[in-house]
């Protein structure tokens, strides 16, 4: 029944809990470059145009380092070569 799946998921998740209660978890962030302003380290942050390095110090200091994605963007159409307008006789 639903009920037993549920006492049997609590059951397991309280001895999870438990078993790990004492551990320590060591997460290695990945040092971002320095600010290109002021140089103070930097933190990585989401805007709406993607994934940037924003400096520490903000709002005192705005210095912002881009990072490439490794995506082409696909031409906008002044991109396009156009083609001549010649009149055939």
């Amino acid at each position: 029944t639903l009920d037993d799946f549920i006492a049997r998921q609590s059951s397991w998740i309280t001895r999870l809990v438990e078993q790990y209660k004492g551990t320590t978890l060591s997460i290695k962030v990945p040092e971002g470059p320095k600010c290109p302003l002021c140089s103070a380290k930097t933190s990585q942050r989401k805007g709406s145009s993607g994934v940037f390095w924003a400096c520490s110090r903000y709002p005192e200091c705005k210095g912002t380092v881009n990072i490439g994605t490794g995506k082409k963007k696909s031409p906008g159409k002044s991109a396009k070569p156009r083609a001549a307008n010649v009149k055939s006789s």
